[in-house]
């Protein structure tokens, strides 16, 4: 049962356009993954060096697999209705992981991350600065601690730093 309790009040036009959000978002995913180069499992298997691009790489094809199959799969009923704001913001983070890896190419790992950390939360609406930057520096700093310190990985410095 739909709004006002009777069946299939969503109606076809909103489900056929949902679904082709839902296919336009699992495109979108699928060309910045394509176009940044993060996806390169061999890469993440054969050089840990390039392990920064994992995260990012695995996040996007989640999102292009989830997408497409809520597209395809997905009930009519039960897909949740196009909504301007909440398009906008799966948009925002999209965009917000493209900017991530270019941001790491050039300014490198930590600080591309510490901005990822803080706008994206901003941009899907959360609005506590303080948690904001406490999480974002504890999880960089556990990140760091993790990969450099206790595995001897050499996260990205960025061209800038050269």
């Amino acid at each position: 049962m739909s709004a006002g309790g009777q069946p299939g009040a969503q109606g076809q036009g909103s489900r056929v356009l949902t679904r082709f959000v839902f296919l336009a978002l699992a495109g979108l995913a699928a060309a910045v993954l394509w176009q940044s180069g993060l996806f390169r499992p061999a890469e993440w298997w054969n050089d840990p060096g390039n392990s920064a691009r994992l995260v990012p790489g695995l996040a996007l094809v989640a999102l292009a697999t989830t997408a497409l199959a809520l597209a395809v799969f997905g009930d009519g009923e039960t897909l949740p209705p196009v909504v301007p704001r909440r398009l906008a913001a799966g948009l925002a983070a999209l965009a917000g992981l493209w900017v991530f890896v270019q941001a790491f190419r050039l300014i490198g790992w930590a600080p591309a991350a510490g901005l990822l950390l803080l706008a994206m939360p901003v941009l899907l609406g959360f609005r506590r600065p303080l948690p904001l930057a406490l999480f974002a520096a504890m999880l960089i700093a556990l990140i760091w601690l993790v990969f450099v310190r206790g595995m001897g990985v050499q996260l990205p410095t960025g061209t800038f730093w050269r």
